[in-house]
């Protein structure tokens, strides 16, 4: 079970074989829970025809993991730090398992579209209140198990599996659905990995740390809940940086929900969606390992963090104005490749800032309240920015190929106003956070002076 061991000065940390199953556990819980919430996102059109339901609703399947976090988060990260990593994974998983089996009997068992949607959607429900703690876990999986040396390209690791399940989802989507009646058979798939996440999760995991700490910081017991709690929200430096992470994730989560329905007024088929879709995750990993790999070398992650949080805001800009012009492709699938590398490529630097911001607050508090900032700032750009969507004018729809059942049901809308407004939030706050944020690194220096 040996695997290595680090000398700090005249002491030795052992590392253990057993980190890397344990950190794959992580990532098939993080990949169920995100092909479960992308799901219909990339085919909205025949979801659409299939529960005989509004496209605008549809996007609900998606925007209830936005709003299931909001409550669900501070229970998640008090019952991860009471009851243990190990007993958190193993009772998300099956509750994971549940919502994944609830939406495949939705979709195979119930003839009446209104019966089948709305017992898909209490399995969708299901699932998106293990978010939480999937997205918290990264952080405090590569703070117990990994090496202070190895901690960075873990959470990048861990954090870039959600991304790669909403890779497999475009990809899969648009290969596998073609009509309507395709979805059922799109729904039983996407419910693999939660089958096989429980299992691992179950079998594989043994304890919630291993028999030695692999680090200084992880000798330390974290401050207690509550009191970390009090001292984040004190922490202004880490509150922009939340707001700014915030954007960040509300912006990537949202694009990628509506990015087929923002450009199938342009004309481009759920193809180039999906295309464009896959090259988010493609970038997002390119982006995340550089960006991993670099500040395990380094540690500088304020640098890093500051440039690749301006070239995102850059990015989202290009992404903006190509997706509203028509017949530029190879253009379209480069703006999101972009979008993702800067997007994605910043998400585990911030992650890890958070941490060193805030220790020694708990990793889960510290991370959890990123992705919840994330949520929050995501269901207003879904809720508003749908709200205010006007419906395509008669010359858009010449072009449209949104509406590929003609089904009455379907609401096509013009996007381009409401992606302004977000985008040009974003910026700003993309600003105030290379001008104002600085933050010593504690985790660091507490490791350094007990070393």
């Amino acid at each position: 079970m040996e695997d290595a061991g680090l000398l700090h000065h005249h002491k030795i940390y052992k590392l253990y074989k057993i980190r890397w199953f344990v950190l794959s556990t992580v990532v098939m819980f993080n990949l169920a829970n995100a092909m479960v919430w992308i799901t219909f996102a990339p085919v909205t059109n025949y979801v659409s025809a299939f529960f005989d339901i509004t496209e605008t609703t549809v996007n609900w399947f998606s925007l209830v993991f936005f709003i299931a976090f909001i409550p669900c988060c501070f229970a998640s990260w008090w019952f991860m730090e009471t009851y243990g990593f190990k007993t958190a994974i193993i009772i998300g998983s099956l509750v994971m398992f549940s919502g994944a089996l609830l939406r495949v009997l939705g979709v195979f068992l119930f003839k009446k579209p209104n019966i089948c949607f709305i017992i898909t959607m209490i399995g969708q429900v299901l699932c998106a209140t293990t978010q939480p703690l999937v997205l918290s876990m990264p952080t405090k999986v590569a703070a117990l198990w990994f090496g202070d040396k190895e901690r960075t390209i873990a959470n990048t690791i861990a954090s870039m599996s959600n991304p790669l399940g909403v890779l497999i989802a475009n990809g899969v989507a648009v290969l596998l659905v073609k009509e309507s009646r395709d979805v059922p058979y799109l729904v039983s798939i996407f419910s693999v990995p939660a089958y096989i996440g429980l299992v691992m999760a179950v079998i594989g995991v043994r304890s919630s740390s291993p028999p030695t700490p692999p680090s200084v910081s992880a000798e330390h017991e974290p401050e207690s809940f509550f009191l970390g709690l009090k001292h984040v929200f004190r922490n202004r430096q880490f509150m922009l940086l939340c707001a700014t992470i915030g954007f960040g994730i509300g912006l990537f989560s949202t694009i990628s929900t509506i990015l087929q329905q923002m450009i199938c007024p342009q004309g481009y088929s759920n193809d180039i969606a999906g295309i464009c879709g896959v090259m988010i995750i493609v970038g997002g990993f390119i982006g995340s390992f550089i960006s991993g790999i670099y500040i395990d070398r380094t540690r500088a992650y304020i640098l890093v963090a500051k440039v690749m949080v301006l070239l995102f805001g850059l990015s989202t800009v290009a992404v903006m104005v190509v997706s509203a012009i028509p017949n530029q492709t190879p253009l379209l699938v480069i703006s999101f490749f972009f979008f993702g590398f800067f997007a994605l490529g910043v998400l585990p630097v911030m992650l890890e800032l958070g941490v060193e911001c805030t220790y020694p607050v708990d990793e889960a508090t510290s991370s959890g309240m990123q992705w919840m900032m994330g949520q929050i700032i995501g269901v207003f750009m879904m809720i508003g920015g749908l709200a205010f969507a006007p419906p395509l004018s008669l010359r858009q729809k010449l072009n449209s190929v949104c509406d590929i059942d003609h089904s009455s049901k379907l609401d096509p809308v013009d996007l381009t106003i409401p992606v302004l407004v977000m985008v040009s939030s974003g910026t700003i706050v993309v600003s105030l956070f290379v001008i104002l944020f600085n933050t010593t690194y504690k985790r660091l220096n507490a490791e350094n002076e007990n070393a």
